[in-house]
Order: structure tokens, then sequence, then C-alpha cells
């Protein structure tokens, strides 16, 4: 986080007496747990425009799935949750989050997903920004490892 961010979670450190960067962690695990994206900034505003349903691929290997996400027409400021399953169709939600992965200076972003079993990985992901405005979820992408 950069000082300007990291500055708003003073306040409610001190009220909870711990350190700022224990009330960052806390706050986002507790919205994370009810649904919400992270927030970079206390309070979380997400008021900005959400960002645009991004492109994802798969291609699966020996243990291992890489998973590309290509940014939609608006890029996430902050970057994408990404999200597996071995049934096609599902629901993304956080019980299904596999990593969250900032977006490189394009506004894409790579991950592989390893050790895995051999079979069939399904994949989407999510754009959020900075103020924890998410997005609309990709298509599913699948992968076979083998």
């Amino acid at each position: 986080l950069g000082a300007s961010n990291q500055a708003t979670w003073e306040e409610p450190a001190k009220q909870a007496n711990v350190s700022p960067f224990n009330a960052y962690t806390a706050a986002n695990a507790f919205d994370w747990r009810n649904g919400l994206y992270p927030s970079k900034s206390y309070p979380a505003a997400r008021s900005s425009s959400a960002p645009s349903a991004p492109t994802v691929s798969a291609s699966g290997a020996q243990r291992q799935a890489t998973i590309t996400i290509t940014k939609g027409a608006t890029a996430p400021t902050w970057g994408y949750s990404i999200h597996r399953s071995t049934t096609s169709g599902f629901s993304p939600s956080w019980t299904n989050c596999i990593a969250l992965v900032a977006k490189d200076s394009n506004g894409n972003a790579t991950y592989i997903d390893t050790p895995l079993p051999a079979g069939t990985y399904y994949y989407t992901a999510i754009p959020f920004n900075d103020d924890g405005k998410a997005g609309t979820a990709a298509t599913q992408a699948s992968a076979t490892v083998t």
C-alpha cells in the first residue's frame, strides 16, 4: 500500500489497539467472509465504476494449470480473484477462490495453479478495484492436468 492508503488505517488501528497492518488485514478478512472485496483504504468506498469482465484462458500441463487473464474494456485498478472448480458452470465465491492476484502494468495477469492431481479444472476470474468494487466474472475456461 502507498503512504496515503496506509494513513487511512491509523484510526481503526488505534480504536482496536492493533497495528495499522492488523487493522487492514482484519477488516478485509471480515469483508471477504461477507462476500465483499478488499479495499486499500479505510473505509471501503466501493464507489468506483466496476471493471469490465476479463477473458480467461487456461492450459494444463503435468500437475499444474496456467491461468491467463486478459483485461476487459475497463481494467481493474487492483487485480483479480481466481476461482476454481472441478464442475463446469460453478458460481464463483470466496469458498472456491484460490488466489487474489495483482494486475500487471497492462491490466492483465497470469497465475500458475500447482500442484494439482490429474483431472479437468474450470476457472473464472473477477476483476476488482482499489476501493473494493468488483466487476463481472469472466466466462469459464477449462484446463486438463496430467
